[in-house]
């Protein structure tokens, strides 16, 4: 960003503007200057700007440096935030050809500079990289339904999340960067199914995408089988929410459930051969 700092220049000397969530993500402390400065420009409130009833109460001075620093509001509403401001990075990253090696140096700048974690960051990378999917499968007649060409979506998002593509390397560095005992994996499973559950096209294929980023190496069995059992301990759980509800129906749906029973039967034959291997050994 940049910044005037000339004294005393003129009243109407033109700032240049900065994009505050991205400046934040550096440390700009030329952002903080502009901020400083601009306060210079604002008029004083007339007297009569507030009367005395007028105010429901004192303004806490916390609240006033939240609301300027964007670190106010709820959990909710800032991980909203994050996870939103993340997705632009991904999304406007891949529009302009950008490696996602560059991106993902971006993205981490921001993860710092908000304490969050590389789980966090799944949140927001995984449903830009499936929205880009979405949009190359998508032409203007499907614009008034919503609806999406799967076969397209498929192919693009295979595309992206193969080995070593664009959109491999970005989520696989994420995994790679988390600590061992992370919900990395399992963050894409959710982000997944949020995705799934705003789109009906992508709700129908759910098991298909799950299926794309296990083929990727971007799951393992025992991400998917964790997954799994946090979905069937939900079940008992008496204080969900509607979103824990639409993702048990998702959950429970017979093609995931064929693809949570051909995981299971995948993990079951590679023990069989393991402990074969070791009774073999023992001979």
């Amino acid at each position: 960003c940049d910044v005037n700092d000339d004294d005393g220049g003129d009243e109407d000397e033109v700032f240049v503007k900065v994009d505050p969530s991205r400046a934040r993500s550096i440390g700009c402390r030329e952002e903080e200057a502009w901020k400083l400065r601009l306060w210079d420009h604002i008029p004083a409130p007339a007297d009569d700007f507030l009367e005395d009833d007028e105010l429901d109460g004192e303004v806490d001075e916390n609240e006033e440096v939240n609301a300027a620093s964007g670190t106010g509001g709820s959990q909710s509403s800032q991980a909203s935030s994050f996870k939103q401001i993340v997705f632009d990075m991904v999304s406007s990253g891949y529009a302009e050809g950008h490696p996602p090696e560059s991106i993902l140096m971006e993205i981490k700048g921001y993860k710092f500079a908000q304490n969050k974690t590389f789980a966090d960051c799944i949140t927001g990378v995984v449903p830009s990289i499936i929205s880009i999917a979405v949009a190359a499968a998508t032409g203007p007649e499907d614009a008034p339904t919503g609806s999406i060409k799967n076969t397209q979506f498929l192919k693009k998002l295979k595309e992206l999340l193969a080995a070593d593509a664009w959109g491999h390397r970005l989520v696989n560095a994420l995994i790679q960067e988390g600590h061992p005992e992370a919900s990395e994996e399992l963050q894409i499973i959710r982000a997944v199914e949020d995705a799934a559950l705003s789109n009906a096209s992508l709700y129908q294929l759910f098991r298909f995408i799950l299926q794309i980023c296990y083929d990727s190496e971007l799951l393992t069995e025992d991400g998917i089988l964790q997954w799994v059992e946090d979905s069937q301990d939900d079940e008992d759980d008496e204080e969900e929410n509607e979103r824990d509800t639409r993702r048990k129906v998702l959950f429970n749906e017979p093609s995931v459930q064929e693809f949570v029973k051909w995981i299971k039967d995948s993990e079951e034959d590679e023990d069989d051969e393991e402990e074969e291997e070791e009774e073999d050994d023992d001979e």
